[in-house]
């Protein structure tokens, strides 16, 4: 209700992100059995085999690589919910506070300061913003 469609695109945004995320953690398993396969299916002396240290190091490229993809797209996704929900948040304590200073002095008078406080502070402010005594 109170979220702006560049927010709602950017939520969205990030829940794609997280998706590919979690397309992605299970190579990290996928390649570690990679490089025990290759240890085991390998019969001649490990020790100085340049075929086996070739097939090594392309699956710890490969690993790498992947690893920097998953942590840029946590990254992304990491700011694009926190950005998007500390816009929110403070969207609606502006609105509430707006509300607040548009109320009669007399309600404000009814409330104690730390009741006001609380209810800026507090998650379920939507009581508030729908009591009639606000909006006299």
């Amino acid at each position: 209700r109170f979220a702006t469609v560049r927010q709602r695109t950017r939520f969205v945004l990030r829940m794609t992100l997280a998706f590919f995320s979690g397309l992605l953690m299970p190579l990290n398993t996928v390649f570690s059995g990679m490089v025990a396969k290759i240890y085991l299916e390998e019969t001649d002396e490990i020790i100085n085999n340049q075929r086996a240290l070739d097939a090594v190091m392309s699956v710890v490229w490969l690993y790498v690589v992947s690893a920097a993809v998953l942590f840029i797209l946590s990254a992304a996704q990491q700011y694009l919910l926190s950005s998007t929900t500390n816009e929110l948040v403070d969207k609606l304590r502006r609105e509430y506070l707006a509300a607040i200073l548009r109320a009669n002095a007399t309600v404000l008078d009814q409330c104690s300061p730390g009741k006001l406080s609380s209810a800026l502070n507090d998650d379920d402010f939507q009581q508030y913003r729908d009591d009639p005594r606000w909006n006299e």
